[in-house]
């Protein structure tokens, strides 16, 4: 969610700093800030808006102690009075912050009856005035944070600075991410790898609950550090106009290196985890957003191929319902980041449970990760836009391969055969079938300009396209801002068509074998006025739609995947075109963390 970053034993603090939120920033940019000692108070400089605005006033600066925050609004909107570093009430200590607190009340009462009013409307500033309470009476900063966060309820990750003691960082982390670097000039800390791969050889992730006192020396226990394998290049746009572009383009080398890694064999599965496929009675996919809807496509596999019940459920509110758990059934949590605190919830719910999951994931050094004994990676590297569609991909096809596994040890002679031989007909051609997707571009752009000018529609689908649907939607209102709903086409005479006019667009998906049908449901649009863009899988000629695209079709266990790739395309394009920035869209974050 918010992206926090400190640097210490660094002639440099100031200018490393500003650099680690510059990669951060697509964890939040609403605002941003940057704190550092000052004789006995700590300096901030503080703006609304991106990283580099702050740069601009801060960049000149310099300290070997800084720490620093971009922000994605949780309590209170972006402004400059809210953005953090927050400090005490002396400018003694500063705190960056990362989560949400749940007793915020009763922290704001405890500041209010020390005669301490706060000034921003945040949940993270009462903890620098409690910090400082604690140091007036002797704890030294160690302690008085201990202190302060045992009263936190709710995750949380906080780095601290006391101007007093300049030569020291404190970080504190509670089911949220906080990774500390080791480079040659002095210690980093991140909540995510991307700030740290330009100045560390190596890094380590907090343990959970832990309080850790950061000097330029700091060795944590052993064994804690791990080489740093990931390139700061990742982290670039290396050509490409935007990272969104970028990530689209990759996905033929990724579905190939995630074909190549689990559908050739099944060498990767140690004995305990071929356990977890058999004797399945029931599937349940958990994820939030497109990892929900990645689920939804990935329970009709299951269903369809495996035969085996299956449907798919937003994390939180499974967790919520109090729901009836079921030992024969296999839970697959879905998460781009691991660190989607809704998700989290689930996997800790169905573990205390001890329930059998699977999660599918695709940061590796994740809570998400760290925390699962059974694990399939998506392998797609970085993805920096906070629209996912290289990952979105993989978690397709992660789910094919939960199918595949299923129906594999289920059955009577699981033991015979290797693996391809009940791999999809179609998968191993996905690679090229999402380059010849990529291929229609600029067809896909002279739809957008169609779509640009509408500012309601829907996306339509049968079976498993209804999810595919979705994930469109999704993605149109993520960075285009354009209002979309997904329906199921065969819902449409239910209630939604009652919006179809002339200033209506539906874009519909059609697969093999769907033809006729998607023939009657764009006559019954056209009959109210209504403008049809049909994404077509397979040879049809008797769409009467207003535009027709036709896509590869492999086989039904990957279409869905690959119109879902045309569909990033359209709403990339569209986006563009009304002049949104793909990347970074407004209201939104990359990895949701409260």
């Amino acid at each position: 969610m918010c992206g926090i970053a400190g640097a210490i034993g660094d002639a440099r603090a100031v200018e490393v700093v500003l650099s680690m939120l510059h990669s951060l920033e697509y964890r939040g940019y609403n605002s941003a800030g940057i704190g550092y000692p000052d004789d006995d108070t700590v300096r901030v400089h503080k703006c609304a808006g991106p990283v580099s605005e702050l740069s601009r006033r801060a960049n000149a600066e310099n300290s070997a102690t800084c720490l620093g925050h971009t922000r994605w609004a949780t309590h209170g909107p972006a402004t400059a009075t809210n953005a953090h570093p927050h400090r005490s009430s002396s400018g003694r200590v500063a705190v960056v912050h990362n989560g949400m607190i749940e007793n915020i009340g009763h922290l704001r009462e405890a500041v209010r009856e020390a005669g301490i009013e706060p000034v921003s409307d945040t949940d993270s500033e009462c903890l620098a005035h409690l910090i400082e309470q604690r140091l007036d009476r002797g704890d030294d900063l160690r302690t008085a944070v201990e202190k302060t966060t045992s009263k936190i309820e709710g995750a949380y990750a906080v780095l601290i600075l006391d101007a007093q003691r300049p030569d020291r960082l404190v970080a504190s982390a509670k089911h949220s991410p906080l990774l500390l670097g080791r480079g040659k000039t002095g210690r980093y800390v991140a909540s995510d790898l991307a700030a740290l791969t330009e100045w560390c050889d190596e890094y380590g992730v907090l343990a959970d609950g832990e309080t850790f006192e950061i000097t330029p020396e700091s060795e944590p226990a052993e064994n804690f550090w791990r080489t740093m394998t990931t390139l700061s290049s990742e982290y670039t746009t290396y050509g490409f106009p935007d990272f969104m572009s970028k990530e689209i383009w990759q996905q033929v080398e990724t579905t190939s290196d995630f074909i190549d890694t689990y559908f050739q064999s099944f060498d990767w599965l140690l004995e305990g985890e071929r356990q977890v496929y058999a004797g399945v009675s029931r599937v349940k996919f958990l994820g939030c957003g497109s990892a929900y809807y990645a689920g939804q496509q990935s329970a009709l596999l299951v269903e369809s191929i495996a035969r085996i019940p299956a449907d798919a459920e937003p994390a939180l509110d499974f967790v919520e319902r109090n729901p009836v758990l079921d030992h024969r059934c296999l839970y697959v949590i879905i998460s781009q980041s691991g660190e989607t605190l809704d998700t989290l919830k689930a996997a800790r719910y169905l573990r205390a449970h001890q329930q059998m999951t699977v999660s599918v994931v695709n940061v590796p050094e994740s809570s998400l990760a760290r925390e699962s004994e059974h694990v399939i990676q998506l392998g797609c590297g970085p993805e920096v836009s906070v629209a996912s569609t290289k990952v979105v991909t993989n978690m397709l096809l992660s789910g094919l391969l939960v199918t595949h596994l299923l129906k594999h040890f289920t059955a009577a002679d699981s033991e015979a055969g290797p693996a391809s031989a009940w791999m999809p007909a179609g998968v191993a051609f996905v690679p090229s079938a999402v380059k010849q997707c990529l291929a229609l571009s600029e067809k896909v752009r002279e739809l957008a300009t169609i779509c640009s000018e509408y500012r309601s529609m829907y996306f339509l689908g049968r079976e498993r396209y209804w999810a595919t649907a979705r994930e469109g939607a999704q993605k149109l209102k993520e960075i285009t801002y354009i209002h979309a709903e997904a329906y199921q086409s065969t819902e449409l005479k239910h209630g939604p068509l009652s919006l179809v006019s002339e200033d209506h667009l539906s874009i519909l998906l059609v697969g093999p074998g769907q033809f006729d049908a998607g023939a009657a449901t764009v006559e019954l649009l056209r009959a109210r006025g209504g403008r049809i863009i049909a994404v077509v899988q397979g040879d049809s000629d008797n769409l009467a739609a207003d535009h027709v695209l036709r896509i590869p079709a492999l086989d039904p266990s990957v279409d869905g995947l690959l119109a879902g790739v045309v569909l990033q395309l359209l709403a990339y394009h569209c986006a563009g075109i009304l002049g949104r920035d793909v990347d970074r869209p407004r209201n939104l974050a990359k990895s949701v963390t409260v």
